[in-house]
């Protein structure tokens, strides 16, 4: 929803997976941007009122460029968050970057 971009190159490269097939490395930058939206929605959920939750409900109905200037105007700070959860993501995934390109020889 957020569309927040990063480098997925260096991403991969942080995760060792530079040398990953291409659909390995499709699948791991499509769970990061997942992971990414889900952690940060729930962080900026955590940080809602009701009130501000009704009203951000309201805007989401809209569609989703009004909900996005909705969280943009209340958050300004949302790039940091995701820099902030892409880092702890990327450190998370780090300990099992040799099971997914594992995994992905197997697929293959």
């Amino acid at each position: 929803m957020f569309n927040f971009t990063f480098d997925e190159e260096a991403a991969l490269r942080q995760l060792g997976l530079e040398n990953a097939t291409p659909e390995t490395k499709a699948m791991v930058t499509e769970r990061l941007h997942a992971q990414l939206d889900k952690r940060v929605g729930v962080r900026i959920q955590q940080e809602l009122s009701n009130d501000e939750l009704k009203a951000f409900a309201h805007a989401s109905e809209k569609g989703d460029d009004q909900a996005k200037a909705w969280i943009a105007a209340r958050f300004p700070n949302q790039e940091a968050m995701y820099n902030e959860e892409l880092t702890a993501l990327v450190g998370e995934l780090k300990q099992h970057a040799d099971t997914v390109v594992e995994a992905s020889k197997n697929l293959q």
